[in-house]
């Protein structure tokens, strides 16, 4: 599913209301984000975009007892969730969160050994002088890795609904999705991006499938709920009808004995400095 007009507010309370599906979703991708990062006892590690803690929480675990791990996030209710998650922690963890935009903190310069960070680098405004701030944290032999998505079109998840909108119901005045990912839309142009804010990277397409729910129901009803959905309000009851069944009908396509699944692609990217920071 993918997510139409929503404001930073709506973003967080989905996420804090769906944060086992949206974990879920992510799991496929967050598994080889870690398995990249080779997160070892004792790492000082920065998860940029750290949201309700799922991954900053599976860093720790890889880097306890001695290590440390910081979580990063510029919304302070995702943060507030991602704290209780800590808190039920025993014994108490070396892991602190920050609120805060990851792309212009004034980080302490070498202070970590990997960054990294699941689908939390998509937002930045300025990606180049993001990734230079991100570098000047890094030690001069630590790694930066992370995932982000490709472009839509490669993305199913994000693009089935509207898809099914255009084909039962015809253009959608003034229904248009914000692409944030956009300037990540090829592995030409991210590269091109770390190299400019100093880094050697590897950029890999993954492609999988995400979960999205445990059935059409499921999909249907989380659907619902979503500022995606807010087209349905403009329509009759008869099209919004006929929309949610051939909705329905796409979802079931797309199913089997571990739920509704799909399409994504995403960027795994791993990547060293090949510079120290710039003065001034």
């Amino acid at each position: 599913m993918t997510h139409t007009a929503w404001s930073s507010d709506e973003l967080a309370a989905e996420w804090i209301d769906e944060k086992d599906r949206m974990d879920s979703m992510l799991a496929p991708f967050g598994k080889r984000l870690l398995a990249a990062a080779q997160l070892g006892s004792g790492a000082a590690v920065l998860d940029v975009g750290c949201g309700t803690g799922s991954t900053t929480l599976a860093a720790w675990k890889r880097v306890a007892p001695t290590g440390t791990v910081t979580g990063v996030d510029i919304a302070a209710v995702m943060l507030a969730t991602a704290q209780r998650r800590l808190d039920r922690q025993d014994p108490p963890s070396r892991v602190r969160l920050i609120c805060a935009d990851a792309g212009t903190h004034p980080f302490q310069q070498g202070s970590f050994d990997v960054v990294l960070s699941r689908f939390g680098v998509g937002h930045f405004a300025d990606p180049r002088a993001a990734f230079d701030n991100l570098r000047s944290a890094l030690r001069p032999d630590g790694r930066l890795v992370f995932t982000e998505w490709a472009d839509r079109a490669s993305n199913e998840w994000m693009t089935l609904v509207e898809d099914v909108a255009r084909r039962v119901l015809g253009p959608l005045p003034g229904h248009h999705r914000p692409d944030h990912h956009r300037q990540f839309s090829t592995a030409t142009r991210l590269r091109s991006t770390l190299e400019e804010a100093g880094f050697d990277p590897a950029v890999t397409a993954v492609r999988d499938r995400v979960p999205v729910g445990d059935s059409v129901s499921d999909v249907i009803n989380w659907f619902r709920t979503l500022p995606d959905a807010k087209f349905l309000n403009h329509v009759g009851p008869d099209q919004s009808n006929r929309y949610l069944n051939t909705l329905a009908e796409e979802l079931a396509l797309r199913s089997d004995d571990r739920g509704v699944q799909l399409g994504a692609t995403a960027w795994l990217v791993e990547a060293r400095p090949t510079r120290l920071r710039r003065n001034g």
